[in-house]
């Protein structure tokens, strides 16, 4: 059962070039921890342009850089939740930020949803206060257009 007020970080289709980058980063605010429960994603790589996308689920010790992002509001799962979302969300850095803990790794194929429940058969990931979490291409995905969202819990 929950405990604290969920939130969900949605990104709109977004074309992501052939680098090394960052599909989502989460910053949790100063006393205000998060989990993740739940990581969707699309991809428009089908048929003959499928690829298997390597991606990582990190802690980074510091914030993306570079390319064109955008700022995702996260907003409440629960309509009766008026409280907004202390994390704050990006998308779309070409420089992923350092690693500093490697939460996960898989092998994407982009022509299949991916769709990971946490706290069924493994923990869900809780991310401190102040801590940055993000999940980025670990290697150059191409030229895929992403779309997904990530179910997060404040504490």
């Amino acid at each position: 059962m929950a405990q604290g007020l969920g939130y969900l970080v949605s990104l709109a289709p977004t074309a992501f070039t052939n680098v090394s980058s960052t599909i989502f980063q989460l910053t949790a605010a100063a006393g205000s921890p998060f989990g993740i429960h739940r990581i969707q994603l699309q991809s428009n790589q089908t048929g003959s342009t499928q690829a298997i996308l390597q991606v990582q689920m990190v802690i980074a010790s510091a914030t993306g850089s570079g390319g064109t992002t955008t700022s995702i509001t996260p907003r409440a799962i629960i309509r009766k939740n008026t409280t907004s979302a202390a994390t704050t969300a990006i998308s779309g850095y070409t420089t992923p930020g350092a690693v500093s803990v490697v939460l996960d790794n898989w092998q994407w194929n982009g022509a299949n949803p991916m769709d990971i429940v946490n706290g069924k058969d493994i923990l869900i990931p809780e991310i401190a206060a102040g801590q940055i979490w993000a999940l980025n291409f670990l290697t150059a995905p191409g030229t895929p257009t992403i779309s997904g969202s990530i179910s997060i819990e404040e504490f």
